[in-house]
């Protein structure tokens, strides 16, 4: 079989001017751009390099003709997330991170627009309020790649030549920086970390300590505003002593989370049926606090424990069932 070879091109780029200089750890990722109706197996190509001090960054051996999807991060600044490209048009509302998409043909050097990352002070203290030191606290901002996929924002950092070189993934993928939107608290247990503004998760990685379960996650959502530091506190509970709320047990039968007491209560007869029938209405609900659901789901908790005589549990979701009735009630008032 004979393959026709191109001849490769670098590809030099810079950040903009509001990034301070020299600019530290950081790095540019690249993928090749997909047409719209490109076949599943039509070859793609992805990359990346570091920037240098002064900013400036070099790809090398980049694919003719075709189009870079990029973006960047480095100390204390992201790159602008995109706009969508001719070959993606109407993808612009989602809650992904966008490339920017450069043609080389037309632009040379390019520039990256970049914006600065949000600083979020996070406290970690116990159940007696007193600070946790060692905690990592973490967020996964993902980028959505154009007609390509998604992943965590510049993690991992692979090398597609490489790939091609030794013939194995695992020889592609570079450790040369720490995993990016994670931090450790220090001894007055203060986390800080540099996240994209607008909505974002953190949770906690430790042996010792995890997040309690709030509306079935061990995730508390942030909100963060460009140009003004969000701060956040994580109450954190010992690995193993769950104390659950009567949402959070609720949860654990209906939105199918793992929770012991969400299984104790999902295993009692006839509970799981009428779960199921419940599951979709929560999941299609605009509010999961609505209270017709509420009150739907709870009499059926209600009846389950009656069925097995456990009065006196049977009598309190009973009774929350009744509150939110009596709520429904006034609202049709």
């Amino acid at each position: 079989m004979d393959v026709p070879l191109s001849e490769v091109g670098p590809i030099e780029g810079v950040l903009s001017d509001n990034v301070p200089r020299p600019v530290n750890a950081g790095r540019i990722k690249v993928n090749t751009l997909p047409p719209n109706d490109a076949e599943r197996m039509r070859v793609q190509w992805q990359t990346w390099v570091p920037i240098r001090s002064d900013g400036t960054f070099t790809v090398e051996g980049w694919p003719p003709n075709e189009k870079i999807q990029l973006i960047a991060l480095c100390d204390g600044f992201i790159a602008r997330s995109g706009e969508p490209p001719p070959e993606c048009e109407g993808r612009a509302n989602d809650p992904y991170l966008r490339p920017q998409v450069f043609d080389p043909l037309e632009t040379s050097p390019i520039t990256v627009e970049m914006v600065p990352l949000v600083e979020c002070v996070v406290k970690t203290i116990d159940e007696e309020s007193q600070p946790i030191a060692g905690v990592e606290v973490e967020s996964c901002p993902n980028v959505g790649w154009w007609n390509v996929g998604a992943q965590i924002y510049c993690a991992p950092l692979i090398k597609d030549e490489r790939i091609l070189k030794y013939r194995s993934a695992q020889s592609g993928t570079d450790h040369v920086f720490p995993q990016p939107f994670r931090t450790t608290s220090n001894r007055s247990g203060i986390a800080k970390l540099g996240l994209p503004e607008g909505k974002r998760s953190l949770w906690i990685l430790s042996d010792a300590y995890e997040l309690p379960i709030h509306l079935g996650s061990r995730r508390t959502r942030i909100e963060l505003a460009s140009g003004k530091t969000t701060e956040a506190t994580l109450h954190m509970q010992p690995r193993g002593t769950e104390q659950l709320s009567d949402w959070d047990k609720l949860a654990g039968v209906v939105l199918g989370c793992s929770t012991r007491e969400g299984r104790r209560v999902l295993a009692l007869p006839g509970v799981s049926d009428k779960m199921m029938e419940f599951t979709e209405r929560f999941r299609e609900a605009k509010a999961q606090d609505d209270p017709e659901l509420l009150a739907g789901a709870y009499a059926v908790v209600a009846g389950a424990f009656a069925d097995i005589e456990d009065f006196g549990e049977a009598a309190r979701w009973y009774e929350k069932a009744s509150r939110q009735q009596e709520e429904i009630e006034r609202n049709d008032d």
